[in-house]
């Protein structure tokens, strides 16, 4: 995903919000990290936890979150409560 930063200095995806998506086969909490990417290092930008349902999910990245964004690339993991984690990587440019 690809996000862009509006002249009002938000980032955008296509003139949207910011949102993750993702599908769970059971109705479980989900913690979602976002970390900045150096390298080979990567260091936590915000973490935070939203309650997950059987099926598509559709969560917008906090403000705080999106307010925090520069230039560069980005790992957002979702782990639910139970299982392994599912990585997306995206950059803001």
């Amino acid at each position: 995903m690809l996000l862009h930063r509006a002249r009002d200095g938000r980032a955008r995806s296509r003139g949207r919000p910011p949102t993750l998506r993702f599908a769970l086969n059971v109705a479980a909490p989900v913690s979602v990290r976002v970390e900045r990417l150096r390298g080979r290092r990567s260091r936590a930008l915000s973490a935070w936890t939203v309650p997950g349902r059987a099926g598509d999910v559709l969560v917008r990245l906090p403000d705080r979150v999106v307010r925090r964004l520069r230039r560069g690339r980005y790992r957002i993991s979702a782990q639910p409560a139970a299982g392994a984690a599912v990585r997306v990587a995206f950059a803001v440019v």
